[in-house]
């Protein structure tokens, strides 16, 4: 009788493997079928060479932790709606879209990944004012706004990311409108301001995000007197430049 419990209980325990490893495989089918989607309509778009905008659905496994990463790029979507092209496929786990022009029907299509989605990266994107609070309630740990006038409601929808672990912020008029908003943010560990005027008030913030690990700044404004202070702080400062390696966001968010 011992040896049926236990033959049931390894028998059992192989199954679950086995499932583990197929739900594996159907998932990476799945993306790859997407993918090959994606290239089949580039080549049925009549436009002329040199003018369709770029876009890219690629999947891969994360060397961190082996979970598989389904990434959609899209560039230079300004005639017509990117989510069009991906219609009713979900299951996103990072979206970058730079240089486009996002409608409600966009925003919508984003909020519908939040299950999945874990990185939001926007780029130069012209955005409906009236309807970027559709982003608000994302669950994604890393979130890059670039080339966006500080407004309450974006403000808001970074506020209700309670995941989020890195920001990045770049081409930012007036950081002062961020400044109390991010420590409030509970588990924001790496944030990156790029082309971001700051005041040595800031410094005084920055130290009250108990849980900031990384601090990157232009180096321009690291090197200030008023500014050296700061390397006292709980986190390590990072100092960019136009000749260095910003901290890369795609390749630090590889959940």
């Amino acid at each position: 009788m011992t040896k049926k419990i236990l033959f049931l209980i390894l028998l059992i325990f192989a199954c679950l493997i086995v499932g583990f490893f197929l739900g594996k495989y159907s998932q990476t089918s799945e993306i790859f079928d997407l993918n090959a989607l994606t290239d089949h309509l580039r080549k049925v778009n009549n436009e002329a060479p040199g003018t369709l905008p770029n876009f890219k659905v690629t999947s891969f496994i994360a060397p961190r932790n082996g979970e598989i990463i389904s990434w959609a790029k899209f560039d230079g979507f300004i005639l017509e709606s990117f989510s069009k092209y991906l219609k009713n496929m979900n299951g996103f786990s990072h979206l970058t879209l730079g240089a486009s022009r996002l409608n409600a029907d966009d925003l919508r299509y984003i909020k519908a990944q939040r299950s999945t989605l874990k990185m939001l990266f926007l780029d130069s994107c012209s955005i409906e004012e009236q309807a970027i609070p559709l982003l608000c309630d994302l669950n994604v740990r890393a979130f890059q706004l670039c080339d966006q006038k500080p407004s309450k409601k974006w403000l808001d929808v970074i506020a209700s990311m309670k995941e989020l672990e890195e920001l990045h912020l770049w081409h930012i008029s007036d950081f002062r409108a961020y400044s109390q908003m991010l420590t409030n943010l509970p588990n924001l560990k790496h944030l990156v301001l790029h082309d971001v005027p700051l005041a040595p008030e800031d410094m005084a913030m920055f130290k009250k995000m108990k849980k900031l690990e990384t601090l990157s700044i232009d180096s321009e404004l690291a090197t200030k007197p008023e500014f050296r202070g700061v390397t006292n702080a709980n986190f390590d400062l990072i100092q960019v430049n136009a000749n260095s390696q910003i901290p890369s966001f795609e390749s630090s968010m590889l959940y």
